[in-house]
């Protein structure tokens, strides 16, 4: 496809009535490439798309399902160096979010909720020396009950989770609690992902569901623990 009028090259792909099919690169009118995007069979973005600045170094890479960012968006200075580095879930920027300097050094991180409300917001000197200015996250859940026979329910639960550098915490601990205390039921969900999505089948005798994480701190060589609670009647 050429701009009208030119013999100047505007995109080149497979399209199939003007629709875009797969991967579809586009020029500038001065002749260097502008993007690349990938689309499905309806002609929606589904993949990794990437922006170029005139000098061929991409200026954003974005992963796309069906039309919307989901994933990993990564923003770049014209010299290559990472810039902003976010997570995208359905089109809304959610999640861990890291800022660079021009060295390519880490200066900032911050955790945003669902709905992009900032939780924790940490600064790093140039020696790496780590400042929390609001708050200390480590996950947050969204929560869906679906309600089955004799008192059988399922809580569909969505964890948003904090990867602040120079931090870890390997496993989450759901645990399915009685009024008496009583553990009835256990599972464990990896937190190495940014967002973690499980089902949880609860009992009439389930009480309180806890989800449980445990955060190594490299730099203090200490752990601390995170609790969130549900109380079933609350969510019944």
């Amino acid at each position: 496809m050429y701009y009208p009028g030119t013999k100047v090259l505007k995109s080149e792909g497979y399209y199939i009535k003007d629709l875009p099919i797969d991967t579809i690169k586009r020029y500038s009118k001065q002749g260097w490439l502008e993007s690349i995007d990938v689309y499905d069979s309806n002609g929606t973005l589904n993949g990794e798309c990437r922006d170029f600045y005139p000098n061929g170094v991409p200026s954003q890479i974005f992963d796309y399902r069906h039309g919307r960012e989901n994933g990993r968006g990564i923003f770049l200075r014209e010299d290559g160096t990472k810039d902003v580095v976010g997570l995208f879930y359905h089109g809304k920027p959610m999640g861990d979010v890291y800022y660079y300097d021009t060295l390519n050094a880490l200066k900032s991180y911050n955790f945003l909720g669902f709905n992009k409300e900032l939780l924790m917001a940490c600064k790093y000197d140039p020696d790496g020396a780590r400042r929390v200015e609001k708050d200390d996250f480590y996950f947050i859940d969204s929560v869906t009950m679906g309600k089955g026979k004799n008192g059988v329910d399922t809580i569909k639960t969505l964890l948003l989770i904090s990867h602040e550098p120079k931090t870890s915490m390997k496993k989450i601990r759901v645990e399915n609690v009685g009024s008496d205390g009583r553990i009835i039921q256990t599972k464990e969900i990896d937190a190495d992902v940014p967002l973690a999505y499980y089902k949880n089948v609860v009992s009439p005798e389930v009480d309180t569901i806890k989800e449980i994480g445990a955060r190594y701190d490299s730099v203090s060589g200490k752990s601390k623990k995170y609790i969130l609670e549900h109380l079933m009647k609350d969510l019944r």
